[in-house]
């Protein structure tokens, strides 16, 4: 196996290229890791925006739903 000189190139060139590659496969972690959580935090950013668009809008029809209460069409239908 070591015997011929091929052979032990093989190896000398796979010895010497497993860091760069160990290092390009931390990397591509290490960058998913940050996308998760950078997507995690616009998702979290994107929720707090809609629910508070959300109450913003269910404020407002209660305030509608009140003043439609209180008009004198609502409180007498068979008033003209």
């Amino acid at each position: 196996m070591w015997s011929t000189l091929s052979a032990r190139i093989r190896w000398l060139v796979l010895w010497a290229t497993l860091p760069a590659v160990l290092l390009v496969v931390y990397q591509a972690r290490t960058h998913r890791t940050d996308a998760i959580a950078a997507a995690e935090e616009r998702a979290l950013q994107t929720l707090q925006s809609v629910a508070g668009t959300r109450q913003c809008l269910n404020q407002n029809t209660r305030q509608f739903l009140q003043q439609l209460a209180a008009m004198p069409q609502v409180l007498d239908p068979s008033a003209p």
